[in-house]
């Protein structure tokens, strides 16, 4: 699925049933309605599977609102031939539908609408963060080139920061360049509270608030690291033992054993990054 079109294919329940591309079809709801009309009449039971992405994602909410499970596939989990340099989209949704037939690929159920959201906020805090940390690398950097440094010892005290606020460069930096780069530093260290403050404020809403509230009772676990790992992970019963659970964070060694030689790597690191980052920095901390 695309911004502006989506390609389908249909697949009978049958074995050896034909895999007939549908074409393309708009992403709009009127484009989308004939199709649902016309399939529950051509068969009992009508399951649909869409790629993972951010408009898979809206296609699955929008089909389970109106009473059509719709199951999301992750694209890295469907099998690529090592001489197939021809990607389209009805090339991937004709193989999607043989691996969904065939159940090989189960489909998980896409995450709703206040899920995504909580998602989004701790993304918003961790690149505010590497932006905060750039920015402060570009000031610091335009301060030395200069050889202009301040006599006090705080860096992030108000002193420094008046000093800063007034300082004038010489002729060869534009005082309106280093202005911009403390703006910079500013702006992302007021952004951080607000989006702390947003990332508790809808948790009492979630369907999940006493898993997000348990957690941080473990060791190493802070609420900044419970509630990416709750957002990405969703539902935890569907991982039954902890190593299936380590295994979506991508917490687990790779390992190469072809024969009776049993070699273990560095970390997959195949799950999802950001509920990733979030564990390893709570074991750190």
């Amino acid at each position: 699925m695309h911004q502006a079109s989506l390609a389908g294919a249909s697949v009978a329940q049958a074995p050896r049933a034909a895999v007939p591309s549908l074409g393309a079809i708009g992403t709009r709801q009127c484009a989308l309605a004939p199709l649902r009309r016309t399939r529950p009449s051509q068969a009992h039971h009508v399951g649909v599977v869409s790629a993972a992405g951010p408009w898979g994602s809206w296609l699955s909410r929008s089909l389970t609102k109106k009473d059509s499970a719709c199951g999301v596939v992750a694209p890295s989990r469907l099998p690529n031939t090592a001489g197939d340099r021809v990607t389209t989209a009805r090339r991937d949704a004709m193989p999607l539908a043989r691996l969904a037939r065939a159940g090989e690929r189960p489909a998980v159920s896409g995450p709703p609408g206040e899920a995504d959201a909580l998602r989004a906020l701790p993304r918003a805090r961790e690149e505010t963060l590497h932006e905060l940390q750039a920015a402060q690398c570009r000031r610091t950097a335009c301060l030395l080139r200069q050889a202009s440094r301040d006599t006090g010892r705080a860096p992030g005290g108000p002193a420094p920061l008046r000093w800063l606020a007034a300082v004038v460069g010489p002729p060869p930096v534009p005082p309106m360049v280093f202005q911009a780069y403390v703006r910079a530093v500013t702006a992302h260290t007021e952004r951080l509270p607000r989006l702390a403050h947003a990332r508790q404020a809808p948790g009492t809403s979630w369907r999940v608030p006493p898993v997000v509230e348990a957690l941080p009772a473990l060791r190493g676990v802070p609420c900044t690291g419970a509630v990416p790992t709750v957002a990405a992970l969703g539902d935890l019963r569907r991982c039954e033992k902890p190593r299936a659970r380590r295994h979506c964070l991508g917490r687990i060694p790779a390992e190469d054993a072809p024969g009776a030689r049993r070699r273990q790597g560095a970390m997959t690191k195949a799950g999802n990054p950001p509920a990733r980052r979030a564990r390893g920095a709570g074991a750190w901390g």
